[in-house]
């Protein structure tokens, strides 16, 4: 997203020459009734002092919007190596465990003391066989747990630092951050959101209607509306500096994208159809029309942005709402130049907010091979990209473009995001991991393409005759090898791009204690953030003491998949004594009795986790963790508060914001303040 600033040279520029746009050949923006002079007191220097005033008001508001993300900006910006994270997808090259122990056993005695921390339970070195769950070398089966290893690696780099925590305007200004973040029942937006688009609306309409009446100074409106051009495609673009300031991905300003754009699509009709009453009162409808052919051409290309964009319609022909934007916005530009010669500038800073996206969307983008592997409990694919293993964060997400015929001919014109749930720079080298969903035609397409690549190869699959499902014959074999990253050899090109969104400026790190919640799919942000989180607390880089993670699921067979992810997390820390994590899975349909024999294949769960019936009562164990939080040492840096993590249903989301809502302000306050990401 580009500079709002581009919009003010072109605005002082024009008030400083002070163009007459009334005279013959301006177009639309014009009264050109032949005979007639301008309308009074209806000067287009007016209309364009009033822009400059509105776009510098805007601006402020942006700037001001800026200042409520200050806090988490300056903690990121003190952490060493934290603002680098999250921009661009890197190759990292791989450090096997055993070559870190043998160089750290090389270096001096005082070295060694450095690196042992955090303090470890079991022997650094194991001659065990090789364990799916621990960083190990393929050469000699020697097995070296994650969690010891990850410190290693934190010393070759040098000392590790506990992020700074600095509490947020939402803690601080507590309990009215709790009022604006509110919900109200007949819209999803928030009351600061509403109050946000109602101060907009507000000003927008006392730019185009102040000290004047009906159409005679049309000017404005018109003019308002070449001038927010360059906002309006800024907030809907994927690469933002608006965005970067705010600590908000392209994915959060889209509803701002949309809201601006309507507003700005109203203005033009308002100019539009003033003019054609005033041409109607005078009897020049048919010279001026025919006069002014490139306004109707940008009304259209306006109108096809507008009308593509109703949420009906872009949700159920999402391709046909993505190639009309384009197409919109391109004869909206090219016909408004025609239009008025002044508003040039206007459509220059415009495509400069244009092209700076597309070259930030080039450099992130990589062409790559992706392996593929089908996970039929959950109906969803695995995909893997072991040639990218740094530079996201947890909450992040991938834009996919499949290149393969199996998954259609136009399969290169789609585009789709993903949440990323494997850890960045993980010891080991697992690189980027997505679990793919079927949930619509392309999610179809490409579950069925990497089904057929493990069928042809016989890759452990039996097929019910009753329902043509697939289920995996060894299913300890199979989940084994979904975490070493073998799979069943099914690949494919792909074009990967991002990463984006996230958690913006916040540091979960930062926090005394972090509560996950993840409701069906949601659970890749959940795997992520808590793996991060057992990173950085493995590189004693990490503030965080309690962990627990919540995950909803209608089928309860839906954690056999994924039971190995849980597993490997949960023996992580076993190696570390300062985390305390806790693992609960609810599941909101009964068990068959598959599902209880698999239970008793596998003997008893790991240690710190439970399953559960049923949906969770979110505020009584928000309130559970919140007193253990108040519970624990203060040391001498106090506690430094909980950070809730959310990803699922909106239902989901709005329940975990009534939970926090509960918690009282004493106990709230006691631990440092409580903080929501959502994802």
């Amino acid at each position: 997203m580009a500079s709002p600033m581009a919009s003010f040279v072109p605005s002082i520029a024009h008030s400083r020459i002070g163009l007459d746009v009334s005279t013959a050949g301006s177009a639309v923006a014009i009264e050109s009734t032949g005979s007639s002079a301008p309308v009074a007191g209806s000067t287009a220097p007016d209309a364009q002092r009033v822009m400059v005033i509105f776009n510098l008001s805007l601006s402020f508001l942006i700037l001001l919007c800026t200042f409520a993300s200050a806090p988490h900006l300056i903690a990121r910006l003190r952490q060493p190596g934290a603002w680098r994270q999250g921009w661009l997808l890197q190759n990292c090259k791989v450090y096997t465990a055993r070559s870190i122990v043998r160089r750290s056993l090389q270096l001096a005695p005082a070295a060694n003391a450095l690196m042992r921390t955090p303090t470890v339970k079991r022997s650094l070195i194991t001659e065990t066989a090789p364990n799916p769950h621990s960083s190990s070398d393929s050469e000699n089966g020697h097995t070296y747990p994650a969690a010891v290893v990850a410190p290693l690696v934190a010393g070759r780099r040098g000392s590790p630092s506990v992020p700074t925590h600095i509490p947020s305007w939402t803690t601080l200004l507590h309990p009215l951050s709790t009022v604006l973040s509110r919900n109200f029942s007949i819209t999803p937006l928030s009351v600061g959101q509403i109050l946000f688009l109602g101060l907009y609306a507000t000003a927008f309409l006392l730019a185009a209607f102040v000290n004047t009446s009906g159409t005679a100074n049309l000017k404005r409106s018109g003019w308002l509306v070449v001038g927010q051009t360059p906002f309006v495609v800024a907030l809907g673009s994927k690469n933002s500096i608006v965005g970067l300031l705010l600590g908000r991905g392209y994915e959060r300003l889209n509803f701002f994208h949309r809201c601006l754009g309507k507003l700005m699509f109203l203005a033009a009709l308002f100019h539009v159809i003033g003019y054609i009453v005033l041409w109607l009162k005078k009897n020049t409808e048919e010279t001026n029309a025919a006069k002014h052919v490139s306004a109707w051409v940008a009304l259209a290309g306006l109108s096809l942005l507008s009308l593509m964009s109703l949420p009906m319609l872009r949700r159920s022909m999402y391709n046909v709402f993505y190639h009309a934007h384009w197409v919109g916005y391109i004869t909206y530009l090219v016909a408004i130049c025609y239009h008025v010669e002044e508003a040039t500038l206007w459509v220059l800073a415009t495509v400069f907010v244009i092209g700076l996206d597309h070259i930030c969307r080039i450099l992130k983008s990589t062409y790559t091979t992706v392996n593929l592997e089908v996970i039929p409990e959950l109906r969803t694919t695995r995909i893997e990209i072991p040639h990218l293993t740094r530079g996201w964060r947890a909450g992040q997400h991938v834009r996919l473009r499949a290149l393969s015929t199996k998954m259609g001919f136009g399969s290169i014109a789609e585009v789709h995001p993903f949440t990323i749930a494997s850890v960045s720079m993980k010891s080991g080298g697992q690189g980027v991991v997505l679990y793919v969903k079927c949930a619509g035609d392309w999610t179809k397409r490409l579950y069925d393409a990497a089904r057929s690549f493990q069928i042809e190869k016989g890759a452990g699959f039996s097929e019910k005759s009753d329902a043509g499902n697939f289920h995996y014959l060894s299913p300890s074999k199979s989940y084994g090898t979904a975490l070493s990253g073998m799979g069943s050899g099914a690949t494919m090109k792909m074009i990967v791009e991002g990463p984006y969104g996230g958690p913006g400026h916040l540091i979960a790190s930062s926090f005394t204690s972090a509560f996950v919640v993840a409701g069906g799919s949601g659970v890749t942000f959940a795997l992520s953030a808590v793996d991060e989180l057992v990173r950085d607390i493995g590189n004693a880089q990490a503030r965080t003491r309690l962990l627990h993670l919540v995950w909803i699921v209608q089928d309860p067979g839906s954690i056999f998949p994924l039971l190995p992810v849980l597993t490997s997390l949960l023996d992580r820390v076993l190696y570390i004594h300062t985390i305390s994590l806790k693992i609960s899975v609810y599941y909101t349909r009964a068990a068959s009795h598959d599902f209880h024999d698999k239970l008793l294949a596998i003997g008893k769960l790991p240690k710190g986790m439970e399953v559960e019936p049923g949906r969770p009562n979110v505020s009584d164990v928000l309130r559970i963790l919140v007193q253990q939080t108040a519970s624990l040492a203060r040391g001498e840096r106090g506690l430094s508060g909980l950070m809730v993590g959310v990803c699922g249903p909106p239902s989901l989301a709005e329940d975990v914001r009534k939970a926090v809502r509960t918690v009282e302000a004493t106990l709230r306050k006691s631990i440092g303040g409580i903080e929501i990401a959502e994802e």
